[in-house]
């Protein structure tokens, strides 16, 4: 195969993005991270239809995001019904999986299943 054919062979890249805040951080640190990171990437997602990825919130800033955003939610589930997005699971909380009982693991992750089905309209089949 010559050089330039290598060269404009196509990509594929997997991308996710995940989004975290711990709980009991102070609301405007929060606020800010919406504003600068959060927000501007919602934005430039809806200017950039052919951009596909996953995104991932923990439950905290998923709680944070219902209480003082909900209109950035609805945005962000527009986003995964138009195939756009897709909304990993995981741990509630945020947790080594590995390091707490089975039925912490599996309580987090079905509580983190049912508020993605419940937010996003869509239950997850993959989690970070």
């Amino acid at each position: 195969m010559s050089r330039s054919r290598r060269v404009t062979r196509r990509i594929g890249l997997a991308l996710t993005l995940h989004n975290h805040q711990p709980v009991g951080n102070f609301g405007w640190v929060i606020e800010e991270t919406y504003r600068t990171a959060y927000l501007p990437m919602a934005e430039a997602l809806e200017r950039h239809p052919r951009v596909r990825l996953g995104l991932h919130y923990t439950g905290p800033l998923l709680e944070w995001l219902a209480a003082e955003h909900p209109d950035f939610l609805e945005r962000i589930r527009a986003l995964t019904v138009r195939g756009q997005v897709e909304i990993l699971g995981g741990g509630w909380y945020e947790p080594v999986l590995a390091s707490i009982p089975e039925r912490d693991r599996v309580a987090q992750l079905v509580r983190m299943a049912d508020e993605i089905e419940r937010i996003f309209g869509r239950r997850p089949g993959t989690a970070w």
